[in-house]
Formats: structure tokens, sequence, C-alpha cells
């Protein structure tokens, strides 16, 4: 029997590393397992493959000689990375031929093979059946590709017009914010972006989410002179209310380490790069230090290497005691995430450049205050919540932070938040919302 959905999964397919858009497909499936149809392009073959599943994340040996070895070998690949951002490797990286693809294939094999977790699957893709449009299914895809010839593919597919499309989009950053997307550490995101939005440009339908990364695909389709898609239905669909898997214990001996005894507990959460603005943080801790106030700092940092050379000039700018008291952690697993919201008494959300922001609604569900920044889509995510639930504030308004920090750790615990009708209330529902025929907008 035809399965309603055929869902794009060739970006994610590989990926060991846990993203906020990996997590929302990996919920997405577990809720309709029964609709989907996997499918992932074959590269290689250039055609399109029906596999089995998408594969599951597993978390490698912690303890023992091999993850030792794992470790160091992942540090020196690290450091040569780090090294290669230095002014004259960097002009080595433009000159020297070959030089800058060996460059991203290191980053590629660190996250791939030296990291703490890895993908497991029980087929191989070149011996799984191909797969063609079929007018019985939704064309789905919710992730961002991550080589040229996905695009085409996708191109490919819309353009036989046999079945109806969805593009899930979550943000146009990289082309609206080129600032925060250096080439030396995501190299070509900005022209495969282009390439994937002209892709999306030919799809039935476009869902965005929120009315902010919306207005930013209205304002890309505005400037198209030729080929825009007059019939294409554009609608907002939020993701749905964060509920926590119950399977387990809490593991808090992470949250106890990172935070022990103190009065002032701030969490941040996303990549080290310039566009979560981590940096106005830091330095609103050290002012929170300086004034006497026992506070910590925690940074979940999931795979990312350090590419903010502001937010590394705010650590070094640091005392040996106040960088004490600024834990970053790597991948940390559902339990003790979990633990980890619990334990804090301030969210902080500075980003730069945010579609939705995943961050808030999780911190809201577990009934933590946030404070979010005045930037792209929090704002419109703020107003869908009483007053005192999130708090706006300017981007690089330091003593602003560190003023709203101290305030917010003394209300009294947050009531739990009346949740807006816009929210799905589980995937099921967020499901059902996305396949609904929307009006165009």
């Amino acid at each position: 029997m035809t399965k309603s959905i055929a869902l794009d999964i060739t970006a994610i397919a590989e990926m060991n590393f846990t993203t906020g858009v990996q997590r929302v497909i990996r919920q997405f499936v577990a809720a309709h397992s029964d609709e989907i149809e996997f499918i992932r392009y074959d590269y290689d073959a250039n055609v399109w493959r029906s596999v089995p599943e998408l594969g599951s994340i597993v978390v490698r040996e912690r303890g023992g000689i091999v993850a030792q070895a794992r470790a160091a070998a992942e540090k020196a690949t690290v450091g040569v990375v780090h090294m290669a951002r230095r002014t004259s490797p960097r002009n080595l990286l433009r000159e020297v031929p070959f030089a800058r693809p060996a460059y991203f294939w290191l980053k590629d094999f660190i996250a791939r093979n030296l990291q703490s977790q890895a993908v497991e699957r029980t087929y191989s893709l070149r011996s799984q059946p191909i797969w063609e449009p079929n007018p019985n299914q939704t064309y789905l895809m919710m992730d961002i590709p991550v080589k040229l010839m996905h695009t085409w593919a996708m191109q490919d597919v819309f353009a036989t017009k046999v079945m109806r499309s969805i593009i899930y989009v979550h943000d146009l950053f990289p082309l609206s914010h080129r600032h925060l997307f250096e080439r030396e550490n995501i190299g070509g995101v900005r022209s495969l972006h282009l390439e994937y939005l002209d892709a999306v440009s030919d799809a039935t339908d476009v869902i965005t989410n929120s009315e902010f990364t919306l207005s930013q695909y209205l304002r890309f389709l505005d400037l198209l002179e030729t080929g825009t898609n007059h019939t294409q239905n554009r609608s907002v669909v939020y993701l749905p209310w964060p509920h926590f898997s119950a399977r387990g214990a809490k593991d808090d001996s992470l949250a106890k380490r990172i935070f022990q005894d103190a009065s002032i507990r701030v969490l941040l959460i996303g990549q080290l790069d310039k566009r979560k603005n981590f940096h106005v943080v830091v330095s609103a801790i050290r002012e929170l230090l300086k004034n006497g106030e026992n506070a910590r700092l925690g940074i979940l940092a999931g795979y990312s290497m350090m590419t903010d050379n502001v937010l590394q000039s705010a650590l070094d700018a640091c005392t040996p005691e106040q960088r004490s008291r600024i834990s970053i952690e790597g991948i940390v697993s559902d339990a003790e995430l979990l633990a980890i919201y619990d334990a804090v008494d301030v969210v902080a959300v500075p980003s730069l450049a945010e579609g939705y922001g995943l961050p808030v609604v999780e911190a809201l569900s577990r009934g933590k205050r946030v404070l979010v920044a005045n930037s792209t889509a929090l704002p419109e995510l703020a107003t869908k919540f009483d007053h005192d639930a999130v708090t706006i504030i300017e981007p690089f308004d330091v003593q602003g932070w560190a003023d709203a920090i101290r305030r917010t750790n003394q209300l009294p615990p947050l009531p739990p938040v009346k949740l807006s009708p816009e929210f799905p209330k589980s995937w099921r529902e967020f499901g059902t919302r996305i396949m609904a025929k929307p009006r165009r907008r």
C-alpha cells in the first residue's frame, strides 16, 4: 500500500549530530511513521531511492581506550581547523590548489567520524529500489540540502508536476545576514541556499515556521523577475508545543556540575557562531560576577566548533575565576537536557538570526522564564505568551541583559503559560496542519 507522504531525508540521513531542525524531523517521523515513505537522493547513481528507515542516532562508548583515542584524534584535528582560521592560513586556503576542499573535508570528517555519536542504519543505499514521483503521494522536505545536486533533484521532481510538494522553510538568513556566514567558516552556504530557494519557489506549497520567515520568503520572491510560481500556496504553521520524553529518569549529574551552588543559573543553547550572539550574555555574566553575584552560565553547543571570534574574545577577557563559572558542553542526552532546563533560573536567547526559537518554547514548557533579543522572529514568538514569561531586550545591550537576568531571577516561579491556539498541541496535529490545503498568501 502506497504511503501518503514521501519524506525527503537526503540531507539528514548521514548527520550524526542533533540540530534543532533534525530534532523537528525525528519527532515528526515518530508521530507519523505509518504514513511516511522515506526517500533519499543517490548522488552516485543520479536517482531517488526508497529507503526503509531514517537511521538511528546512537551514542558511542564514552570510556575505554577506543573512546580516548577518538577524543585525542578529535582534539588534534579540531586544532588544525582552528589554526586554519588565522589570517595567514586563510590566505593559503584561498591561494593553494585543493587547500580549501581539504579544509572542509577535514571539518566534515570530524563531524561524521570523531564525535561521540553515530548514525546506524540497516541498509545499503545502492541496493534500494528507485523511487519515482507518485500522484498518490505528497513530497515533503523539512530540512535544508547540503549539496547542489540535491537541490537540482528536487527541482526535477517539481518540474514533473505529478504530485503535490510541500517545503517547510526554517529561515533565509544566509541570504539576508551575509555578515554572519563567513566563507572561511561555512563555505558555500549562501550560494547553496540560493539554489535551494530556487527549488522552493517551484514547489506547490511553502509552509514557514513563523510570520517573520514567511515575510523573508516573500521578499525573496519579489526579487524574481520571471518564473515566479503564482499558484503556489503559502502559509505559517508553528512548531508544536514541546513534550519531552518521559522515558527513564532525569540525569542531573551534568546540571549539578555546571551550576553547582549558584544563585543565578543561566542557560544558552546553540552553535558557537556569530548568529547566536552569545558574547553579549557572557559579558553580562561578567558584569554580574564583578558586582558580587553568585552566577553561573551553561552553554549547550551541541557539536559545533568555535567560529565566533567575538565570543572567543569575551571568554578570553574573563578572569580565571569568571571563566570557571562558564561551562561549554557538547552533545547532551535527552535526560541531561531535561535536568538542565529544570535546574536553571533563566534561559537566554540573544540570537541575531532566528526563524522560530525552539529554546524559547522548550524553556517555557518547563516553567522557565526566557530573555530574547529584539531580533528577527523572536519578538513575534514572545508576543504569544503572558507579558512576564518572555522579556525582549536589545541584542547588544550588555547592561540590559545583566539587569534582566538579575531581575528575572528574583521573580516568583512562572505559572503554566496559556497556550495560544496557533501552536499545535502535538506532532500529529502539526502534521495535520501542514498537510492541509493552505490558502495562498
